[in-house]
């Protein structure tokens, strides 16, 4: 094997209408159910819903008297439910030893077919929003990092803070949630994915029963893509105290035409690892930092990509031309090929040592579902990375990664960011 081959791995899937199927090894199986929802999506009435509605599914269900109840019916299995809300999906898990397939599918039924919230719930789930609100902006550095991407994607929808604010949460009653709920969660805004081990044919029933009782609906669309200036800006904010390290964040925009794998090796490339262009010319060459991050995400029709490091203010001038020269080395076609397929051998490593754990495979699986409308199996993952060439991955940089398509994010005190030379 040469050292730009990367290792076969073999998956299978089936599709059966708004389901996939992958059944693998094991004794254990991860259901997972998406939906269109989320700052995507809202409107600025509906703001915060999806992730309101997310808490208020597993509140209680016609067979379920509370979460408490919905819980234990699946621990006593050894099995387990999660629930998160992105910006442009929620998403709805079950974990569990295979012989709690029944189950699972009927704790899923019932929360997706259930309306009859009760106003006290609903008021008594609203300040737990609003403890989540006080918890994430308590976190200073983690939170304006988030609302560094919400500055990339302004002035789009999906630059909103994903747990709405207090005006359209408040407007969240018990007949509201339930209404909005029969409108979006539908059999057109709605993904299955079941992966592990099961039974296929029981399966497929199972499946089948569960959309039935979903509303036919319509599908939900995002056309509101916004455009990112064509000028530099830098962004503050400011943080209590007297932090003398300045968090800074490189932000870019990247649009519907962003091809999703390029983006991918590109962030693994500079930012993922030890061995990642911006780790070895921050760290290991210059000593400015202790260490940096790389995030991506995608989102219907934009994405964001952006650079995270912390520096003392004298060094940040130096850090910040290191972060686009970087960038530059990718796009001028200043790397080796060696640093490439290194870079696709890591991407590939990381994607099937995530994979390997059941729970993930099916948000892989059942992302996959929702955004191409296909069973996109790793074998096919692996192709697609396979032939990316080295002068694709520059053209991708010099088309979206570029200081003039740049948001410069500083987060630190007044006194730190007069330090670096601002203001």
């Amino acid at each position: 094997m040469s050292f730009c081959d990367l290792p076969e791995v073999e998956n299978t899937a089936f599709r059966h209408g708004a389901s996939v199927f992958s059944p693998c090894g094991g004794q254990a199986f991860s259901l997972a159910v998406s939906v269109k929802d989320g700052v995507v999506y809202e409107s600025q009435e509906e703001w915060g819903w999806a992730h309101f509605l997310e808490h208020m599914n597993l509140q209680k269900t016609d067979e379920h008297k509370s979460l408490l109840d919905i819980t234990m019916s699946l621990e006593a299995a050894g099995g387990k439910i999660a629930a998160f809300t992105r910006r442009d999906d929620a998403v709805f898990s079950i974990t569990a030893p295979s012989w709690a397939l029944i189950e699972a599918f009927k704790i899923m039924r019932a929360v997706f077919s259930f309306y009859d919230f009760e106003e006290t719930d609903v008021d008594a789930e609203r300040n737990i929003i609003f403890q989540e609100f006080d918890r994430e902006k308590s976190q200073v550095a983690s939170y304006y990092v988030l609302a560094s991407e919400g500055e990339l994607l302004s002035p789009s929808k999906a630059s909103r803070y994903g747990l709405g604010n207090p005006e359209s949460l408040h407007r969240a009653s018990a007949a509201a949630l339930a209404d909005y709920k029969r409108k979006v969660y539908n059999k057109k805004n709605t993904f299955l994915s079941l992966v592990g081990n099961f039974d296929y044919d029981r399966a497929i029933d199972l499946a089948s029963d569960f959309f039935s009782v979903l509303p036919d609906g319509e599908p939900r669309k995002n056309s509101d893509f916004a455009k990112l200036p064509e000028y530099k800006k830098v962004i503050f904010f400011e943080t209590p105290g007297t932090a003398r390290q300045i968090q800074t964040v490189i932000g870019f925009r990247l649009d519907e035409k962003a091809e999703r794998m390029k983006a991918m090796l590109f962030n693994t490339l500079v930012g993922v690892g030890f061995s990642s262009l911006f780790y070895r010319k921050l760290r290991v060459e210059n000593k400015l930092t202790y260490s940096t991050a790389a995030i991506l995400k995608a989102y219907p029709g934009m994405g964001t990509f952006r650079l995270v490091f912390a520096v003392d203010p004298e060094n940040f001038s130096k850090a910040k031309a290191l972060a686009f020269e970087t960038l530059e080395d990718v796009a001028e076609l200043r790397i080796s090929e060696r640093d490439f397929e290194l870079a696709k051998r890591r991407l590939w490593g990381s994607v099937v040592m995530k994979l390997s754990a059941l729970e993930e495979y099916g948000y892989f699986i059942n992302r996959n579902l929702l955004v191409t409308g296909r069973e996109r199996l790793l074998t096919d993952f692996r192709s697609e990375l396979s032939a990316i060439s080295i002068e694709e991955l520059a053209d991708f940089a010099s088309s979206y990664m570029t200081e003039k398509n740049s948001v410069i994010s500083l987060i630190a005190s007044s006194e730190s960011i007069h330090k670096a030379g601002f203001g």
